[in-house]
């Protein structure tokens, strides 16, 4: 390739052009609310109107077009922020840990209405810069060209587009640093790793999903050892514990509570995190099982309200099989099963014998050979969209905007490339209630991104034989 070529096809090049898109939707954002309008001309949280400011609202809602930045982020929690008051004593809940209302006030400061978004934006288009690397040092061995490939369907992927660049949901900074941490992750830099997730988990907590992935991951990498593994443990929860200071020590039954985690029960004044009746308009996330509760010709509604909370345990089933999936290093899911059921038998056979007949039981192995990267975003991908199909609290459409970067093995062929985005832009256009059948759907695609070379067919096979 030339040396025009290479800079034509260079990270600078793809940063360029992911900055130059980016924030051409972002000025249309800008444009619909007023270039010149301020943060303080809203009006104050919970009245009926918001005032003059305008913001994009879409022909239907089943697009989810969410005025959440003006009315919510703004509103209701940056403006009573700024104003003094504590971040988890605001006039609604705010289910995020304190980084993200830390992000946004910041900016506010500037007063423009659009100012809280920049680092949205800004972070939605840099996100490109780890994506583009992974792609060029871990997937296509040093191709550039594919590399910005992959970064060039990333970057109008319509979903990342609508959410993050025009309506400025929260997305954004989580999946950078998510992306960030896998990347410094492949390259073995694991204290700057552990240190990304953490920011990504104290931005959205649905980062922490992923804290298992890469301790597996770096379970079964030859170069790491017992204790860079805790030392990554300990970094990542000491930064967690630093950003939630000090609200998870004044009132940790609240803090948790407010994350969706309500490990230490209720609050005063606070409701279960799932609903009792059923209900569903454009506020509600879609569970699995919503369309239940819509069904005309019976009343499923409070069947469709009592699966809430079964989705969480299937959810927590489902992952951790993923887990031991990964942690095996089996790359399908028959060739799992029956090596969990032979170590099983092998351990209710021993068990039989006498005591001081019993031979040992062969070690259960976290490592049968060494991962490749692709497996890495494929089972990162895998976690993130079953909690967006399982978890019992829902998801809204906009939820994909944070896994659209771990999807690039989609990206490889020009085929598959097609489908994800044509998938994408289904998303924004099907009713709501198809939204985690969506995440289902893309699920079935993940044996095929696991695609085992000779080799780890090869010891698949000599796995399920012993």
């Amino acid at each position: 390739m030339s040396r025009g070529k290479r800079h034509l096809y260079g990270l600078g090049s793809t940063i360029a052009l992911s900055l130059i898109v980016k924030f051409s939707i972002f000025l249309l954002g800008v444009a619909i609310m007023g270039v010149l309008s301020t943060r303080t001309e809203l009006t104050a949280c919970g009245t009926t109107s918001p005032g003059s400011i305008q913001i994009y609202s879409a022909p239907f809602g089943d697009v989810e077009a969410y005025t959440d930045y003006r009315d919510l982020y703004l509103r209701c929690l940056v403006n009573p922020f700024l104003d003094g008051k504590s971040a988890y004593n605001l006039p609604i809940v705010y289910n995020y840990p304190p980084l993200f209302l830390y992000l946004i006030s910041g900016f506010a400061v500037l007063n423009y209405i659009w100012s809280s978004a920049l680092p949205l934006v800004f972070f939605d288009a840099i996100t490109v810069i780890p994506l583009y690397l992974i792609a060029k040092e871990f997937l296509f061995k040093g191709n550039s060209k594919l590399a910005f490939a992959v970064s060039l369907i990333w970057i109008f992927n319509p979903i990342n587009l609508f959410y993050n660049d025009l309506m400025w949901l929260n997305p954004a900074p989580t999946t950078f640093f998510v992306v960030l941490s896998i990347y410094l992750l492949l390259k073995k830099e694991w204290a700057f790793s552990s240190i990304s997730l953490a920011v990504a988990t104290g931005l959205k907590q649905t980062a922490v999903l992923l804290f298992p992935i890469f301790l597996i991951w770096m379970m079964r990498s030859a170069d790491s050892s017992r204790r860079k593994i805790l030392a990554y443990i300990v970094l990542f929860i000491s930064i967690l514990v630093i950003i939630s200071t000090p609200y998870i020590f004044q009132n940790p039954q609240l803090y948790f509570w407010a994350l969706q985690l309500p490990i230490f029960g209720i609050p005063p004044g606070g409701s279960p995190t799932n609903p009792t009746t059923f209900s569903y308009d454009l506020s509600q996330p879609t569970r699995l099982t919503t369309f239940l509760g819509l069904v005309k010709f019976v009343d499923l509604q409070g069947f469709a309200v009592a699966t809430y909370n079964y989705l969480n345990y299937v959810f927590g089933i489902a992952y951790a099989v993923v887990l031991l999936q990964f942690g095996i290093g089996i790359r399908n899911l028959r060739s799992t099963g029956l090596y969990v059921i032979r170590r099983c038998a092998e351990a209710l056979r021993i068990r039989k014998q006498p005591a001081d007949a019993r031979t040992a039981i062969t070690p259960f192995p976290i490592v049968e050979r060494l991962p490749i990267p692709n497996e890495l975003l494929v089972y990162s991908l895998a976690v993130l969209l079953l909690f967006i199909s399982l978890f019992g609290r829902g998801a809204y459409k906009y939820y994909f905007a944070g896994i659209t970067p771990l999807a690039m093995p989609l990206f490889s062929t020009k085929g598959r490339a097609i489908v994800f985005e044509t998938f994408s832009a289904a998303i924004l256009l099907l009713p709501r209630e198809a939204t985690p059948w969506m995440a289902i759907l893309l699920l079935t695609l993940i044996p095929q991104l696991l695609e085992p070379d000779q080799e780890a067919i090869v010891a698949d096979k000599n796995i399920v034989e012993q």
